[in-house]
């Protein structure tokens, strides 16, 4: 039996839904929850664990009894604990989230923000917010190093392979080996609703959050130079930081005016992808994997996508032959071409070499194999 402890998140049912099909009664699912009410999670076929329950003497003994325990994100201090409190005898895997590492390794966080971004990070962080980092840094042992997890479990699977080179190459090769796995497949998910729409406008998606790793501003400074005509420059800004958010809004207002358009309010899905049909270009500034799943949409459906350049799904994608753009190619004729009907094709079969039903199941066949 292979036990998952998962947050309440977009991804768990399909996980659930996934295993359950391919893997029938060989999984058990916890959801670390503080509430007995999930917001996201739907799937009944699972236990609501809280912190306690969690790092309980009778639950840390009882993990010896599965074939391995599967953590999806580790980025909470109490699981972190779990982690390095339970005998080395258990196998244990980490399925790495983004949050888990880019925020938290010193290497790789201080080349997340451009200069502009940072300057606005340090005036929104307050003065409370300071003292309790600071305070936090003189309690010994009160976080644990994401090197110190990393040298503990047995198998990582980041979101690309990449990011499982990227994180060898800082720890030095240790004995944590590379286990695959996906939180999404096209059919039937990440192009739900999208199969049978085509770019049928000419405006801009930038970004995918109110959070500084978009880097926004330097982006907005750069669309002030060109020719935008009447096009949309649309931002959703509709979860993260909420006074990050309302800076963007007021920057965005001040230098493109009328063609910014931030996204408040939530909206349904219908909704949405009737936005992303309007859209021919697709910005994202972030420096690390992020948004993953917008990116394939939004190349899926057509439009055409600019990367920052240090962002490890650029050079994936890149490397795969994926008709794909940098922050540097943003100009005033750059946004003005649509990609051809080859160009998309070609980066749609780049997205089904990856992400398509069968390749997804596969990587799943691949995971339970390895655990067993």
């Amino acid at each position: 039996m292979i036990l998952h402890i998962m947050p309440d998140s977009v991804f768990t049912d399909f996980v659930i839904d996934k295993l359950d099909k391919l893997d029938a009664g060989n999984h058990e699912f916890i959801i670390n929850s503080i509430h007995n009410e999930l917001k996201f999670t739907k799937n009944r076929n699972i236990q609501i664990y809280n912190t306690k329950k969690l790092l309980s003497k009778d639950f840390i003994a009882s993990l010896a009894s599965y074939s391995a325990v599967v953590f999806h994100s580790l980025s909470s201090i109490p699981l972190k604990r779990l982690v390095m409190k339970v005998s080395l005898d258990v196998k244990f895997v980490w399925l790495g989230w983004g949050g888990d590492y880019y925020e938290t390794i010193p290497q790789l966080k201080r080349t997340l923000y451009e200069q502009q971004t940072l300057k606005l990070m340090s005036s929104l962080t307050s003065l409370k917010e300071k003292v309790k980092k600071a305070i936090k840094a003189l309690i010994p042992n009160y976080d644990i190093e994401v090197e110190e997890i990393y040298k503990r479990v047995n198998y990582f699977g980041p979101v690309l392979y990449d990011e499982y080179k990227l994180l060898e190459e800082i720890f030095a090769p240790v004995h944590t080996k590379y286990i695959p796995f996906s939180y999404g497949q096209l059919e039937n998910d990440l192009t739900q609703g999208i199969e049978y729409l085509e770019i049928n406008g000419e405006n801009i998606l930038l970004g995918n959050s109110a959070t500084f790793s978009n880097n926004h501003l330097e982006i907005i400074e750069l669309l002030k130079n060109l020719d935008l005509g009447d096009r949309k420059v649309i931002v959703p800004l509709n979860y993260g930081n909420k006074e990050y958010a309302r800076e963007i809004i007021s920057f965005g207002n001040n230098k493109i005016k009328n063609n910014f358009y931030p996204l408040s309010e939530f909206m349904d899905k219908e909704k949405y992808h009737k936005l992303l049909s309007g859209c021919s270009i697709c910005i994202m500034n972030h420096k690390r994997q992020q948004s993953l799943g917008n990116i394939v949409s939004v190349l899926y459906l057509g439009s055409k996508l600019f990367l920052n350049k240090e962002n490890i799904v650029y050079r994936f994608l890149k490397r795969e032959g994926a008709v794909i753009f940098s922050i540097e190619d943003l100009n005033t004729k750059s946004i003005s071409v649509k990609l051809t009907k080859n160009e998309i094709e070609l980066n749609r079969s780049i997205l089904m070499k990856h992400w398509s039903e069968e390749v997804v199941n596969e990587k799943y066949r691949s995971f339970v194999n390895l655990l067993k």
